[in-house]
Parts: structure tokens; sequence; C-alpha cells
């Protein structure tokens, strides 16, 4: 899974045993502290330090594989090349032009709404 995945799929990984997979350039805890988060945080009824710790024992920092220039952000590439490291079914996004992707080389670029009915169904 790529970027910051959302708290529903985060459970519903660990729900079905499933590993998140990192590179450490797209780490999600330090954009916690972004303003947009705040209502989501304060949501979910942890701390910042509690989500933290349960990302922590979901997640797995993985090197990028070196990939061609696929999606129209290079950053997008190193994003599609940590989920080829990781062996990853699936890379999880909310970023419209990874979006566009759609797939590389066996693994499936979607939205957060398809994660969730894909891991429902398996």
């Amino acid at each position: 899974m790529g970027r910051q995945p959302a708290a529903p799929v985060a459970g519903a990984a660990r729900e079905a045993g499933r590993t998140l997979h990192q590179h450490p350039a797209t780490g999600g805890v330090d954009r916690l502290g972004r303003s947009k988060f705040e209502r989501k945080i304060a949501a979910s009824t942890l701390t910042v330090d509690q989500l933290v710790d349960r990302y922590a024992e979901l997640a797995q920092v993985v090197r990028p594989t070196p990939t061609p220039r696929i999606a129209s952000d290079p950053d997008d590439d190193v994003v599609i090349g940590t989920a080829l490291a990781a062996k990853a079914d699936l890379l999880v996004t909310g970023d419209r032009p990874l979006l566009s992707v759609t797939q590389y080389q066996g693994v499936r670029i979607v939205g957060v709404a398809e994660a969730m009915e894909l891991t429902a169904a398996r």
C-alpha cells in the first residue's frame, strides 16, 4: 500500500492479517501533525502516539524497486517502486494522477473505497 493509508484501510489490513509497506520518504507519521487531520484524529478517540504505535505494528519499511517513468509525477514512481519491492497486491492512494495509472506489473492501484471492497471480498 502506498502513501498514508486511510484509517479504514489500516483497520481492514489488520483484521485481514495483511502487512502495510511504506518507503521512508513517503512516511505518513510526520503528516499527522497537519491541521487537516485534526478532526479525524479526534474522532478516532486515539492519541497521535497510539495511532503511530498501531500503524507501526502493521507497517514494514521497504526500499523501492527502481522503475522507469510511469506516472506523471516522478514522486509517484517511487510509490509504485515501493509497492513492487513489497510485492504488494494493491497500492491504495487518493492521489488522482497515480490512480490514473490503474495497474503496473501486477500491482493494482486503487482508491480507499475500492480497497475496502476488495479487502472485504477476500
